[in-house]
């Protein structure tokens, strides 16, 4: 059986609106999901809502983590952006972990 990320591991769209990162693991690769706000155009006062998807590959919680080696990509704020976010982690495993 291959090991992968399951969208029912990583809750539900709820969780993330109150802003509290999610913190997960697969094998080595460690990875934390979060919603950010960023402005919608630079030097805009109005924002928009993204989810965080970020991985590491140290034996190690995030707080203490090289953050010059982690993986960082932003999704679409939704239900598809969360979708996206689990076939991302996959796709890294898959690819650069096993």
């Amino acid at each position: 059986m291959t090991a992968e990320v399951k969208k029912e591991d990583i809750y539900g769209m709820p969780y993330y609106k109150c802003k509290q990162p999610f913190y997960g693991s697969l094998e080595k690769m460690r990875y934390r999901i979060v919603k950010i706000s960023v402005p919608v155009e630079e030097g805009s006062e109005e924002t928009k809502d993204l989810l965080e998807a970020s991985i590491w590959l140290e034996d190690v919680c995030y707080q203490v983590a090289d953050k010059d080696n982690m993986v960082i990509n932003t999704f679409e704020f939704s239900e598809n952006g969360l979708e996206e976010v689990v076939n991302y982690l996959n796709e890294y495993y898959h690819n650069e972990v096993q």
